[in-house]
């Protein structure tokens, strides 16, 4: 017997992750090799999704099948997410060097870490946002953080 509520959860987190992807429903139906009104189905519960259609989707979606699962829609890094974590760590190595101080590796991680979490919520604002790295926007954030 399926779990119905599970079932409606499941195909819920679908639709939200395909949207998140941006990926239209007719795209995402001629990837796993279904019609459009099979994938609407799967999509609102009345069909239910196999295992290997939920790799195909995650995959697609750029997501882990885990994820797609408990509704995590946190994709693998992309390199310019990597360029841009290597971009913020040589700039707070930077301000290091500048104010000649030595913060615990601890804090060293946090502040790289919620420089990155400011680019992301910056970044889901606004799409005309540039990709690239720009350091002047954390300048004062940054030295006031490393001077408490």
């Amino acid at each position: 017997m399926v779990d119905d509520k599970k079932n409606t959860a499941i195909n819920t987190t679908l639709k939200k992750a395909r949207e998140r992807a941006g990926i239209s429903m007719a795209d995402a139906a001629t990837h796993v090799g279904v019609t459009t009104a099979s994938f609407s189905r799967m999509e609102t519960g009345e069909a239910q999704v196999t295992a290997n259609r939920l790799v195909t989707l995650a995959t697609y979606y750029g997501l882990s099948v885990a994820g797609l699962l408990d509704g995590e829609f946190a994709k693998e890094p992309s390199s310019m997410d990597m360029k841009r974590v290597h971009a913020i760590i040589l700039f707070v190595h930077d301000a290091i060097r500048l104010l000649r101080i030595k913060p615990s590796p601890e804090k060293i991680a946090d502040l790289v870490t919620e420089i990155y979490q400011r680019e992301i919520d910056a970044a889901l604002q606004s799409s005309s946002r540039s990709t690239d790295f720009d350091p002047s926007v954390h300048n004062d954030f940054v030295l006031n953080y490393l001077k408490r």
